[in-house]
């Protein structure tokens, strides 16, 4: 059993100059740190909101106040990481990069400890640049949809119709509470809350918009059917937010597009701060929907309905 610690060359982007790091693999490390005295002598650093604190390196806890974009050169193919930007006492003067897990998991690098090597497959570094590629194909496509959906809206309200806009406004709250149970002894009370508003924008007879917000706070325990199976939590919380738009182009045609993003949030123990969930998650999703109808039913059809939708689902928190 050894440290494995190879020299490969990088950048933080095309046209910078390439310099040859020496990177340490760390199976047992989630995340990916470079010193700082490396990442300021490239261009790709960049500040964080606030510091993050970490532990099990360096004797004890650190932090780490950037991050950086950095490239690296593996069978002829650059791949993209993102690394945590820590002093250079709490790595090993012996490297530059601390490569941890999550680094290995997406470009699915085996590591050999005993034999001192490593192995990587140019597939599957294809593969998952590929996926990278077409992630940031689909948030743009995400982007641009609610851009166009709030576009569509705002030119809607700023032009006039034969008609007034009407506004359908609909809510819905459910205030719930619930008893915890342990061998038939009173464990905890705690209560459910379901919000939800939806006012609707109806512009026309053919054309709406339908923008909803909705929240529901779980403050009694619950299984979860997450990652590996079902989660106890203590409290959970989760937001949603989503437009639609519905258009009725002809008597027997409707299209929808719809966008959202839903964030939940789930504590296992009491003492833990929401936001550190190890199965916190983030989703946005987006799709197109038509509906054909026909007059009279065709073979026993009343209508048929299509749609193509996509989404991202991100665990910020979670490293299998």
């Amino acid at each position: 059993m050894g440290d494995i610690i190879k020299s490969f060359v990088s950048r933080s982007g095309v046209g910078e100059k390439l310099r040859s790091l020496r990177f340490y693999f760390d199976t047992g490390s989630p995340r990916t740190f470079v010193k700082f005295s490396v990442a300021t002598k490239i261009k790709g650093i960049a500040k964080l909101s606030h510091p993050i604190v970490f532990s099990g390196l360096g004797n004890g806890n650190f932090r780490a106040t950037h991050m950086l974009a950095l490239q690296i050169k593996l069978s002829d193919l650059w791949v993209p990481h993102l690394c945590y930007v820590v002093p250079d006492e709490v790595l090993d003067p012996n490297y530059d990069v601390l490569l941890g897990h999550d680094f290995m998991q997406i470009y699915d690098i085996q590591v050999k400890p005993k034999q001192k090597e490593i192995t990587i497959r140019k597939e599957s570094l294809r593969m998952a640049l590929k996926v990278r590629s077409i992630s940031k194909r689909i948030a743009k496509l995400l982007s641009r949809s609610v851009l166009l959906l709030l576009a569509i809206g705002y030119w809607l309200t700023a032009n006039s119709f034969s008609a007034e806009i009407e506004v359908i406004p609909t809510g819905n709250l459910s205030l719930l509470g619930g008893q915890y149970l342990f061998e038939k002894e009173a464990a905890s009370f705690g209560g459910n809350v379901y919000l939800e508003v939806a006012p609707s924008l109806q512009f026309t007879d053919e054309l709406s918009l339908i923008p909803t917000y909705s929240t529901t706070y779980r403050g009694t325990k619950n299984v979860t059917e997450l990652v590996g199976g079902g989660t106890l939590s203590q409290q959970a919380q989760d937001h949603l937010i989503s437009l639609k738009l519905t258009n009725q182009t002809s008597e027997d045609f409707k299209l929808k597009i719809n966008t959202s993003y839903k964030l939940e949030l789930l504590k296992e123990t009491k003492d833990e701060s929401w936001g550190s969930g190890l199965f916190d998650y983030y989703k946005i999703a987006g799709g197109v929907e038509g509906e054909k109808k026909f007059f009279p039913e065709k073979a026993g059809l009343e209508s048929l309905t299509a749609g193509y939708g996509y989404y991202i689902l991100k665990f910020n928190n979670y490293a299998s």
